[in-house]
């Protein structure tokens, strides 16, 4: 699972990495997994997003985390793939395609889906609990806030 993530998420690529946290939080929420959605909300911090767009992701409020409209629209794409993928049709594809997203950013959001939705499975399966990480990022912000 390092390794895959290695090469997939922990890297920019077709998308940056700040987009494949946002995803990998998303399907982490969706999933359950406490595991993944703290370390995921996490580096989604470190990688650039605030705190209001974090906060509001691990509470699956995808209309108000101050995205673009082509990110949300991404996010709930990604959720039909997560949730019920054999409903996808190529009109989706199509509609994300209209917004900007180009076919290989596309393919990797769901290869991220699909990888996280194996890593929670995982991670829930050995009761794998939140390590407090996103805690302590947003901590050491207020912190830096308060100079």
């Amino acid at each position: 699972m390092i390794d895959i993530s290695a090469s997939l998420l922990f890297v920019d690529g077709y998308l940056l990495r700040r987009q494949k946290e946002m995803i990998a939080t998303c399907v982490s929420k969706w999933n359950a997994c406490p595991y993944c959605l703290d370390s995921h909300g996490f580096f989604l911090r470190v990688h650039g997003a605030s705190e209001q767009e974090v906060r509001s992701l691990i509470a699956a409020d995808i209309e108000h985390a101050g995205l673009s409209h082509a990110e949300q629209e991404l996010l709930l794409y990604i959720q039909k793939v997560n949730d019920e993928s054999f409903r996808t049709t190529a009109e989706d594809v199509q509609q994300l395609r209209k917004l900007g997203w180009r076919n290989e950013q596309i393919a990797e959001a769901v290869h991220v889906t699909a990888f996280m939705g194996f890593c929670n499975r995982v991670a829930n399966a050995f009761g794998l609990p939140s390590q407090g990480f996103l805690d302590l990022k947003l901590e050491a912000t207020h912190k830096g806030e308060a100079r």
